[in-house]
């Protein structure tokens, strides 16, 4: 999910890490050129939370935000720009 909301969001990936907690939830961290993306769930509660940050002016964040949301089905999403 990360890698096509990289490219949603013209952002360059540099690396990815996930980590599967037992006996669930899951943190994934995407390194960009131009920040990150990060996600923490927690099965349990049936929530997420999600970080888009990017520096300079060639990512576009809210794409890659919106792919995310419609991703995972979030309903009742909350978006909090910077």
């Amino acid at each position: 999910m990360f890698e096509q909301a990289v490219i949603e969001g013209k952002m360059t990936l540099l690396n990815l890490i996930t980590h599967k907690f037992e006996p669930q939830g899951i943190t994934a961290v995407a390194l960009l050129s131009e920040s990150h993306i990060s996600i923490h769930t927690w099965p349990e509660d049936g929530s997420c939370a999600v970080d888009v940050y990017t520096c300079g002016t060639t990512g576009r964040p809210r794409l890659a935000c919106d792919y995310i949301i419609r991703e995972l089905g979030m309903l009742g999403s909350q978006s909090h720009p910077c």
